[in-house]
C-alpha cells in the first residue's frame, strides 16, 4: 500500500493521460445521456484539457489521446443505435443485426475520433505554455466538429457539445451568432481555462489561478446573460398563425403491417377533430402515408377534400417512386386541393434507410447484403421552399435536423417557418428521443425561426426561435397538438455567415504550427552551419 501511495504521490490526472481522456469521454456521455446532468459538460473536459495543456506532447501522442477520448465519448453516446436491431433482424437475423450495430458503433466512433485527432495534432507545435493555449485547444476541438459535419454521406454531427447544453437554453443562444460549433467552442474554452487554473494552482501561482478561473466564470456569465437578453426579445414576437400537428402513433414494429387506408383514416379523423376556424396549417409526420401519392389519386382526393373543406394547408410525409428507386419525401397540399412537387430527404439514416460500408459488411458477414438488397432509399439533392397562403416554409425530414447547413440553405432561400416531420419510434424509449429533439431546438435558435415538429409517435412539439418548447404531446400517444407560430423573415448572424467565423478561429493555431516548423528548421540550419564553419 505504501508503494502504491508513493506512485500516486503528487500526481494529477494529466500524469495519467489515457485514463484522463477516458474519464472526460465518460463524463460527457453521461451529460448527454441524462438531461439533468447537462452541467457536467462545463467540467467534464477538464481532465482531457489538462493532458493537452500540461506540456508539448509529440503529435502521435496527442493523436492517440484524442482518439481514446472520442472512442469513450461517442461509443457510449451512440448505444441507442442498438434500437435499430429489430429493424434489421428480419433481413439479417438477430445475431447478424447485433454484429452490424456493434461494427457501426465502433466504426462511427473511430471515424469521429480520427476527425477530431487530425486537427488536434497541430497542438504539438502550436502550444506556447501560455493562457492563450486554451483558445488553441478550443479552436482545434471545434475544427473536429466541423470536419465531422462535412464528410458527405458519412457526416454524423450527432454528438456536438452544444447539444448537451440545450436543456439550459440561455447558454445556447449564442448559436444565433456563430452556430452550434461556437457554443461548443465556449464550452471547451471554459473547461480549458479551468484546467489551466488547476495547473497554476499546482505550481502555487494562486493569483494567476484565481484570474484564470475567474475568466472561465465570467465567460459563462456573459454568455448566459446575453442568451437571456435574446430570449426576452424572442418572447416579444407575436405568434398569430394557428397550426395543428397530428401524431398518429403507428410505431415502427406495426407501422408497415398497417394498411394505408387505416392510416389515412386515422390522420383525417385526428385532423378534423382538432382543426378550428383559425387553423391555417396542418402537419402530418414522416411517411404518414407511406406510398407514392401520384399513384393513389383516391388518397390525394380525400386529403384535398379536407384542405378545401377547412381552408388549410396540409404538410404530409409520403414516398416517391422513380425509375432509379424510391425517395422519402414531404409534400404540401394547398387549400385549393393542388399538390406540390415532392421534397426528397437528402440525409438518410445509416442502416435504417441505406447501408453504408457495404463492401466491409459483405466481407465480414457474407450473405447479409442479399437480405438488405433493395431496401436502400435514394438521397435527395435539392432543397425546397414552399409558398403557402400563410407564408413560406421548408421541410426537414427526421435525421436531416442534425445538419445545420440544410436549414441554412432553406433560410437563405426565404423560408420563414421550419416544418420538421419525423418518425422516431425506432428510437424506442432511449435517450436518443431527446437527443434528436435537441438538434431541432438548435436549428430554431441558429436561424431565428419557429419550428413545428410532427413525430409519428413523438416527440411532437412547437418550438420557439429561442429553442423553448412551447407545447408538446406525450410520446406513444395518438392525438393532435394546437398552437400558434409566426412566419419570420429576419436573419440571424449565423444564417448569413454560416460556420465561416467559427472556422476562422482555427487560423491562429495553424499559423503557430507552421511558425514553429520554420523556427525549428532555421535553428537546425544554424546549428549545421555552426558545426561546419568552413562551409
Amino acid at each position: 500500500m505504501k508503494r502504491l501511495k508513493d506512485v500516486f504521490a503528487n500526481k494529477t490526472m494529466s500524469d495519467f493521460p489515457r485514463a484522463a481522456s477516458v474519464l472526460s469521454g465518460i463524463l460527457l456521455a453521461l451529460a448527454y445521456r441524462f438531461e439533468f446532468l447537462w452541467w457536467l459538460c462545463l467540467f467534464a473536459l477538464i481532465p482531457f484539457c489538462s493532458v493537452l495543456l500540461q506540456k508539448r506532447h509529440k503529435a502521435r501522442r496527442v493523436f492517440c489521446y484524442t482518439v481514446i477520448f472520442c472512442l469513450s465519448y461517442y461509443s457510449l453516446t451512440l448505444l441507442w443505435l442498438y434500437e435499430l436491431v429489430p429493424v434489421l433482424a428480419p433481413n439479417t437475423g438477430t445475431v447478424g443485426a447485433y454484429i452490424i450495430m456493434t461494427l457501426a458503433v465502433l466504426a462511427v466512433s473511430l471515424i469521429m475520433g480520427l476527425a477530431h485527432a487530425l486537427p488536434m495534432t497541430l497542438l504539438s507545435r502550436a502550444l506556447r505554455g501560455k493562457v492563450y493555449d486554451c483558445l488553441l485547444v478550443s479552436a482545434m476541438y471545434i475544427s473536429g466538429e466541423l470536419i465531422i459535419g462535412s464528410m458527405g454521406d458519412l457526416a454524423f454531427p450527432w454528438g456536438r457539445l452544444a447539444n448537451i447544453a440545450v436543456p439550459f437554453l440561455p447558454f445556447v443562444q449564442s448559436a444565433a451568432l456563430f452556430g452550434s460549433v461556437f457554443v461548443s467552442f465556449i464550452i471547451v474554452l471554459i473547461n480549458a481555462l479551468l484546467a489551466y487554473a488547476v495547473q497554476l494552482l499546482r505550481s502555487k501561482q494562486t493569483r494567476r489561478c484565481l484570474l484564470c478561473a475567474g475568466a472561465a466564470v465570467l465567460l459563462f456569465v456573459c454568455n448566459t446573460v446575453g442568451g437571456c437578453i435574446n430570449m426576452a426579445a424572442v418572447k416579444s414576437t407575436e405568434a398569430s398563425t394557428e397550426v395543428l400537428i397530428v401524431q398518429g402513433d403507428f410505431p415502427s414494429n406495426s407501422k408497415w403491417s398497417t394498411t394505408v387506408d387505416k392510416m389515412l383514416t386515422t390522420y383525417l379523423e385526428l385532423s378534423r377533430s382538432g382543426v378550428t376556424e383559425n387553423t391555417s396549417l396542418v402537419i402530418w409526420p414522416e411517411t404518414a402515408i407511406p406510398v407514392d401519392l401520384s399513384q393513389y389519386p383516391s388518397y390525394v382526393r380525400q386529403m384535398s377534400d379536407f384542405t378545401k373543406e377547412y381552408d388549410v394547408t396540409l404538410v404530409v410525409g409520403a414516398m416517391h417512386n422513380t425509375a432509379e428507386g424510391t425517395y422519402n419525401v414531404m409534400q404540401v397540399i394547398y387549400p385549393d386541393g393542388t399538390v406540390s412537387r415532392p421534397y426528397a430527404k437528402q440525409l438518410l439514416v445509416p442502416m435504417g434507410e441505406y447501408t453504408p460500408f457495404k463492401e466491409v459488411i459483405g466481407i465480414i458477414l457474407p450473405g447479409v447484403l442479399e437480405g438488405l438488397a433493395g431496401r436502400d432509399l435514394l438521397h435527395g439533392r435539392e432543397t425546397a421552399v414552399f409558398q403557402t397562403p400563410c407564408g413560406s416554409l421548408n421541410g426537414i425530414i427526421c435525421y436531416e435536423s442534425i445538419q445545420p447547413w440544410l436549414q441554412l440553405r432553406a433560410t437563405a432561400m426565404g423560408s420563414e417557418l421550419i416544418t420538421m416531420i419525423t418518425n422516431d419510434s425506432w428510437f424506442g424509449t432511449s435517450s436518443a428521443l431527446r437527443q434528436h429533439l435537441s438538434h431541432a431546438r438548435l436549428r430554431a435558435v441558429e436561424n431565428g425561426r419557429y419550428l413545428v415538429r410532427s413525430g409519428n409517435s413523438g416527440i411532437t412539439a412547437i418550438i420557439a426561435p429561442d429553442g423553448e418548447i412551447m407545447a408538446q404531446l406525450e410520446t406513444y400517444t395518438r392525438g393532435s397538438l394546437t398552437g400558434c407560430v409566426a412566419f419570420l423573415d429576419g436573419r440571424t448572424p449565423y444564417s448569413v455567415t454560416g460556420d465561416l467565423p467559427a472556422a476562422l478561429l482555427t487560423l491562429p493555431c495553424i499559423i503557430l504550427f507552421f511558425l514553429d516548423i520554420i523556427k525549428s528548421w532555421t535553428v537546425k540550419k544554424c546549428r549545421i552551419n555552426h558545426s561546419n564553419p568552413a562551409k
